[in-house]
């Protein structure tokens, strides 16, 4: 089960918890779930993989080049916002000028259907959450004791 802090879309964000230790009111920021064989431009979405401050990430079938990808697809009050919306396409083109084999590779983005989406390479494995699990739940070895 996902930290409460990482979650967005109805419960919490970083940005929630900020303004809860603040005294201020927190956002729900409202979503539109993508049901698997959603169709966005020439990707078929098949499973949702998770959900973070700007938007929920997909996995999808790239039916044109026969390949699953991962999509992140902003949420509508970070598509509908100048500011963040340039956030987003300041990312993008960050990260589509990297080439390092531990980044995964931008493909494109995409605008269709009124839903704003990042194309990624879709890299399998644990996500943050768990391996940060994970390491914690694993005890370094103490050192020898100084004599």
């Amino acid at each position: 089960m996902p930290h409460p802090c990482t979650q967005v879309a109805g419960t919490w964000s970083q940005f929630n918890i900020h303004r809860l230790r603040s005294g201020l009111t927190p956002f729900i920021l409202p979503r539109i779930p993508l049901a698997p064989g959603t169709r966005l431009s020439s990707y078929e979405i098949l499973s949702a993989l998770g959900v973070g401050g700007m938007g929920e990430v997909y996995r999808a079938r790239d039916t044109k080049l026969n390949r699953d990808v991962a999509i992140k697809v902003l949420l509508p009050a970070v598509a509908n916002d100048p500011d963040r919306l340039a956030r987003f396409s300041r990312e993008a083109q960050v990260l589509a000028s990297l080439n390092h084999p531990n980044i995964a590779h931008i493909y494109g983005v995409e605008e269709a259907n009124g839903v704003t989406a990042l194309v990624m390479e879709l890299v399998e494995g644990e996500d943050l959450s768990q391996r940060v699990s994970r390491k914690r739940s694993i005890r370094p070895p103490h050192p020898p004791r100084p004599r």
